[in-house]
């Protein structure tokens, strides 16, 4: 026997503030953290250390949306990613994005 849910708007509103999905978007989340943190390149380690995760409910268009972002808070993060005049960028963060969507 199939079950079919059809995704509208509502449906997708009501989804989004699922506990189970917050938690899974956040463990996801955490995946990425710590995949990107194993790809960064290790001077003093600050760069490691500064990534972050952040799991919450936003109206996007007056939408209910789950949402998780993975952000590096180092000064220098936006160089190490990709690159400046001085250096190569290493894109440990869209590398680690990349392997994530090919899974």
């Amino acid at each position: 026997m199939a079950a079919f849910v059809t995704l509208n708007q509502r449906n997708m509103q009501r989804l989004a503030r699922e506990l189970g999905v917050q938690q899974a978007l956040a463990r996801e989340g955490d995946r990425l953290k710590s995949r990107a943190e194993g790809l960064s390149p290790v001077e003093s380690g600050t760069y490691r250390r500064s990534f972050t995760t952040n799991s919450f409910l936003t109206d996007f268009g007056g939408f209910t949306r789950a949402m998780t972002t993975v952000v590096n808070e180092a000064p220098y993060a936006a160089a190490v990613e990709f690159g400046n005049a001085r250096t190569v960028g290493r894109h440990p963060l869209g590398r680690a994005l990349a392997e994530m969507a090919v899974r």
